[in-house]
């Protein structure tokens, strides 16, 4: 930045978050979902994960408490691995050149998989900052 730094840019993140790590487990699922079934499958007939009102695309946990249980924390692992490995597959039976229609836009798979890179990408900065408020540990 040049000149003088805007307020906004010189205040710490405040007030905690609702984003846990649970819930990036949860919409990482969704992430996957979306994109190998409903746009490099063309299958966008099949309804989004955790996309209820109140579901927050996957981020809020219905419930969660400081001591949501192990079977919880189990399923949300157990989708988001299911929805890696069903991702896997279609991508390896994808070319990189295919086209695949993204609203009105055709694009190609490889930029589908680059999207996917830069959103995984923001949410590990996001668990990053969730893990810091958690163990208070920096810079590591």
């Amino acid at each position: 930045m040049r000149g003088p730094v805007p307020r906004p840019a010189r205040h710490g993140l405040g007030a905690p978050s609702a984003i846990s790590l649970l819930g990036l487990v949860r919409h990482l699922a969704r992430v996957e979902h979306h994109w190998a079934r409903r746009v490099l499958e063309g299958r966008a007939d099949l309804p989004r994960l955790f996309d209820e009102p109140g579901d927050d695309a996957g981020f809020t946990l219905p419930g969660a408490t400081e001591e949501t249980d192990e079977t919880t924390v189990h399923e949300a692992f157990e989708l988001w691995r299911g929805e890696c490995a069903y991702a896997d597959g279609v991508v390896a039976a994808a070319s990189l050149d295919d086209l695949v229609s993204v609203g009105d836009e055709r694009i190609e798979v490889r930029d589908v998989l680059v999207h996917l890179v830069e959103e995984y990408a923001r949410h590990a900065g996001h668990a990053d900052l969730v893990r810091e408020r958690l163990d208070g540990r920096t810079g590591q």
